[in-house]
C-alpha cells in the first residue's frame, strides 16, 4: 500500500528536475532589476515643462496715480498675454499696499488683437456691457483706460491703442478728461501725467 503511493510523488520529483529548476539550500534575492513594475511612472511631458519666462511691467493705480509693477509672463509676449496680465489685477501683498485696479473691474473680458501692424497700433475690444461701473469718479474711468494703453505701450513694437465695442470705435477721455479725438489712437503721452513713476 506504502508503495503504491510513493510511486506518484517519485515521478512528480523526476518531471521538476527535468524542468531545469536548480534547487538551492538557501533562499535567494532577486535583483531587482529583473523586476517589470506593474505601473511604470510616466515620462514628463514636455507640455508641462515651463518655457522661458520675461518680465513685464503692467500699471496698477495707487493713491491715484499709475505705477509700473512687474509681471512674470511666458518669453516674447504679445498685446493679448500683456493685457491678461494686466487684467488679473493686484497681488494680495499689492492690495495690502494699496494697488487696485479699475481697468480689472471694468473691462474684464477685454481682447488685444496680437497682430501688431506696422503703423504699432494694436486694437483692444471691449466686450458688450462692459463699463466703468457707476458709482466710479471720472477720474476712475481715466485711469482704467489709461491702464490699459500704458501696459501695451510699454512694449516698444506697441505705438498706440484703438478702443471698439460693436465694431464700433471707442473715444476714451485723456488724462485732462479730454475725450480724444474721433479716430486718433490712445497713446502714452495721453496718459503720461498720471504716472507716478516711469517703469525701470
Amino acid at each position: 500500500m506504502r508503495a503504491r503511493l510513493l510511486a506518484p510523488a517519485a515521478a512528480l520529483l523526476v518531471l521538476v528536475a527535468g524542468c531545469g529548476i536548480p534547487s538551492e539550500d538557501s533562499p535567494r534575492a532577486i535583483p531587482s532589476e529583473s523586476v517589470s513594475p506593474t505601473s511604470p511612472s510616466p515620462s514628463p511631458s514636455p507640455t508641462m515643462a515651463p518655457g522661458p519666462r520675461q518680465d513685464v511691467n503692467v500699471f496698477l493705480v495707487q493713491d491715484g496715480k499709475l505705477t509700473p509693477v512687474l509681471r512674470r509672463v511666458a518669453e516674447g509676449p504679445g498685446p493679448s498675454a500683456l493685457l491678461a496680465a494686466l487684467l488679473e489685477g493686484p497681488t494680495e501683498p499689492e492690495k495690502t499696499e494699496g494697488y487696485v485696479s479699475l481697468a480689472s473691474v471694468a473691462f474684464p473680458n477685454a481682447e488685444a488683437d496680437d497682430r501688431v501692424p506696422p503703423n504699432g497700433i494694436v486694437t483692444v475690444t471691449l466686450k458688450p456691457g462692459a463699463d466703468v461701473p457707476a458709482d466710479q469718479s471720472a477720474g476712475d474711468k481715466i485711469n482704467g483706460y489709461a491702464q490699459i494703453v500704458l501696459t501695451l505701450t510699454a512694449d516698444d513694437k506697441v505705438q498706440g491703442v484703438v478702443f471698439v465695442r460693436d465694431n464700433m470705435p471707442v473715444q476714451p477721455p485723456d488724462a485732462d478728461g479730454k475725450i480724444i479725438k474721433q479716430g486718433d489712437p490712445v497713446t502714452a503721452s495721453d496718459y503720461r501725467s498720471l504716472v507716478q513713476k516711469e517703469p525701470t
